[in-house]
């Protein structure tokens, strides 16, 4: 399935997001808590 430039930026976007919140939790040590929601996003990006 051949991307749009627009899904391929919002995918960027997307990518970019889950990098910073997981730079965050790293610092806050809450990846056990939050992970699954991290784990959430990536599914919902690889089926979209």
């Amino acid at each position: 399935m051949m991307l749009t430039p627009w899904q391929n930026m919002h995918s960027a976007k997307m990518l970019s997001a889950i990098a910073i919140e997981v730079c965050i939790l790293n610092q806050f040590d809450r990846i056990p808590k939050l992970f699954p929601i991290t784990v959430y996003i990536q599914v919902s990006l690889a089926k979209s």
